[in-house]
């Protein structure tokens, strides 16, 4: 290869004739179009033209730390109550669990969800209204959390009352084993 050569084909070396010449309209001397000032009186020959600028846009807001980790806390301590609520209405009746599950799992975890993604929204107006409707999710998850618990421990002290009572009669009544 030989050092003359351009190694790309399509770039052509310049040369004198090869550039554009505009004239100064001070003096009239030509220049090369890529050059600033004229080559004899110095005068600017690109024309400073005021632009006017608009102000860019402000930048979207994202979402603050302080949402995000509401809106996972949210729906982590929100599924933990769901199922655990769940699993107390297995233990007192397996058949009352497939209606809990349709009738306040399912709708309680969706409308979790969505209350989570609207927290995490970009836009403003969908994180104010998720921070509203997290507030009422989060009362609505404690009173439910409380009947819950209330029911369970109802069912307990009847279940405790029941096998303490069946306990009793089989000691009174039972089949006496006198040892004869």
């Amino acid at each position: 290869m030989v050092m003359d050569e351009p190694s790309n084909p399509e770039r052509r070396p310049l040369t004198p004739s090869s550039v554009k010449l505009i004239q100064c309209p001070e003096c009239g001397a030509e220049n090369q179009a890529f050059a600033a000032n004229c080559w004899i009186c110095q005068r600017p020959l690109a024309e400073e033209e005021m632009i006017e600028a608009k102000l860019a846009p402000a930048p979207p807001k994202y979402v603050d730390t302080t949402s995000s980790i509401f809106a996972y806390l949210l729906l982590v301590l929100s599924s933990l109550a769901i199922i655990l609520m769940g699993v107390g209405v297995y233990y007192v009746n397996p058949v009352w669990a497939l209606y809990y599950v349709l009738l306040f799992g399912v709708p309680l975890m969706a409308a979790g969800v969505g209350i989570f993604y609207a927290l995490l929204s970009n836009d403003e107006n969908i994180r104010k209204a998720g921070a509203i409707f997290a507030s009422f999710y989060a009362i609505g998850m404690t009173i439910l959390g409380s009947l819950g618990i209330v029911f369970l421990t109802i069912a307990a002290i009847v279940i405790f009352v029941i096998s303490v009572c069946a306990g009793f009669a089989e000691l009174c009544f039972g089949p006496q084993n006198t040892g004869n």
